[in-house]
């Protein structure tokens, strides 16, 4: 027989869970020093059926993704998601950030700020206690691996702080009469750094887990839904970009011919590099 001495921590965590994970925005990330090193930061290519090219990434970061993917707080798989528009207009709202983030701001999507930190590194605040560094890895024509860490600050709680370890895998998957369309799977690994929060996920994981992946991958979605909105109503999107005023005119002139091209699938489109 359990006591109900034994009985209220567990009643009481449920209560943190409820609090902490279903208040906007309280799961966050923030960077700490890599555990691991040598032999174990090697990682597996194969991440729910996908394969990512691990094995070609910097110790630097290896050593730090390794510390994530090997344990976890949470794990979950987003997609596949079908987003009407090129996979290089995709790529370049992912890698031109400061426009995107200007053009979510607009459309009322979100409060997301953006500050450039070089080396394919940005600082992203959304405007709702949450901050962080969101830094690109890898990427070639099909995948985009990426290591983000932050904090949140909250009315209830101190600080929390975690790490999270992105894999996303997109392939176009043809194009028709509306214009192509990219699909997008995303893999994320999840790590709490406050010892009793991540003890608090594991138990009621099953509970938390879909609250969890918004959470994480939220950034993404919005990206998803702007890039929504540009293949309805393309001119409206173009017009909105090129009132923006944190961003160069040749930035802006290219995402006008991208966004262009999505109803003109036979024109030949340029590819874009923007990491080598």
């Amino acid at each position: 027989m359990i006591s109900r001495g034994r009985c209220f921590p567990l009643s009481l965590a449920l209560g943190l869970v409820v609090l902490v994970f279903l208040s906007p925005l309280s799961l966050a990330f923030a960077a700490e020093g890599p555990v691991l090193s040598g032999r174990a930061c090697a990682l597996r290519l194969d991440h729910s059926g996908l394969l990512f090219p691990t094995d070609h990434i910097p110790d630097v970061w290896r050593c730090q993704m390794a510390e994530v993917i090997q344990h976890p707080t949470t794990t979950s798989l987003t997609g596949p998601l079908d987003i009407p528009i090129s996979r290089d207009l995709y790529a370049y709202l992912l890698d031109h950030l400061t426009l995107t983030a200007a053009l979510v701001r607009e459309l009322g999507l979100g409060q997301y700020r953006v500050e450039l930190r070089g080396d394919h590194r940005v600082w992203l605040d959304d405007g709702e206690g949450t901050s962080g560094e969101l830094q690109l890895v890898r990427q070639d024509d099909g995948t985009r691996l990426y290591l983000i860490d932050g904090e949140h600050h909250s009315r209830l709680f101190p600080v929390i702080k975690g790490k999270a370890v992105v894999l996303m895998a997109t392939k176009v998957t043809g194009v028709g009469q509306s214009g192509p369309t990219v699909e997008t799977t995303i893999v994320t690994y999840t790590q709490l750094h406050n010892s009793f929060l991540s003890g608090v996920v594991r138990l009621f994981q099953s509970f938390i887990g879909e609250t969890v992946t918004r959470k994480i991958t939220k950034a993404f979605s919005v990206t998803n839904q702007l890039a929504a909105v540009a293949a309805e109503n393309p001119q409206n999107i173009v017009a909105l970009a090129q009132r923006q005023t944190v961003v160069t005119q040749g930035e802006v002139a290219t995402f006008a011919a991208l966004v262009g091209q999505l109803h003109s699938p036979s024109r030949e489109r340029a590819t874009l590099r923007t990491l080598p």
